[in-house]
């Protein structure tokens, strides 16, 4: 008989993500006994980590050979507000860390790939080639719940990785900055965050709104 790998996202009766090599002919059984949504027939899981951590020069790094990206692990915390846009591109561009000095301050797509556990990171349509906030963001396609991740306390990103041994309290809502802005009619309206906490690609025009920076470099270059 022929089966097909489909990749399912849902909770289970005992609250378990699951992701099954399934029959065809028992589907239906599945579905009506699991409670399970399913999403995409894909061989990607969402929860999958595709992070190496490597260390450099003394420092830690992670490595992501499928989007060929290096990330800084071991970050000050700093938060910086809308107003300090500057210092933020600032302190990536003059970064020396890990034996590396071409860090920049990631832009959306890149900041996405981080994270895990949410179909937001392919179905939000706000992304570098569309920036439209009004046209290309919907809380439906751009965010999940709040701290269902997978990650340590709930957030959408790889467990033991980010965090740092940080707590919720210490992080917040673990807004990160990107390089992107977000337009209205050709006018720069904001600025574009990725918050881990929700897995939402948003915008922030609050000055009082604080976010943090990971910074980012290219594998290769």
């Amino acid at each position: 008989m022929k089966q097909v790998k489909c990749l399912f996202h849902g909770l289970t009766p005992k609250g378990l993500k699951v992701s099954k090599v399934i029959n065809l002919q028992i589907l239906k059984w599945v579905v009506l006994f699991c409670s399970i949504s399913i999403v995409s027939c894909k061989k990607e899981d969402l929860n999958k980590s595709i992070y190496q951590l490597t260390i450099s020069k003394g420092q830690t790094v992670a490595i992501d050979k499928e989007h060929s990206l290096m990330w800084q692990i071991k970050i000050d915390w700093e938060p910086y507000n809308f107003n300090e846009r500057g210092k933020v591109f600032a302190y990536c561009k003059n970064l020396n860390y890990a034996g590396f000095t071409d860090w920049k301050v990631p832009t959306i797509d890149e900041l996405r790939t981080m994270i895990v556990g949410c179909p937001s990171r392919e179905k939000c349509r706000l992304s570098e080639n569309c920036l439209d906030i009004r046209r290309c963001w919907t809380a439906s396609e751009c965010m999940c719940h709040p701290r269902k991740g997978p990650g340590e306390q709930g957030y959408y990103f790889d467990e033991e990785v980010w965090l740092n041994g940080k707590t919720y309290k210490e992080v917040v809502n673990a807004n990160f900055w990107t390089s992107n802005v977000t337009l209205t009619d050709g006018e720069s309206t904001g600025i574009i965050i990725v918050n881990f906490l929700a897995a939402e690609t948003g915008s922030i025009t609050d000055p009082a709104n604080m976010k943090f920076v990971r910074c980012v470099r290219k594998l290769n270059p």
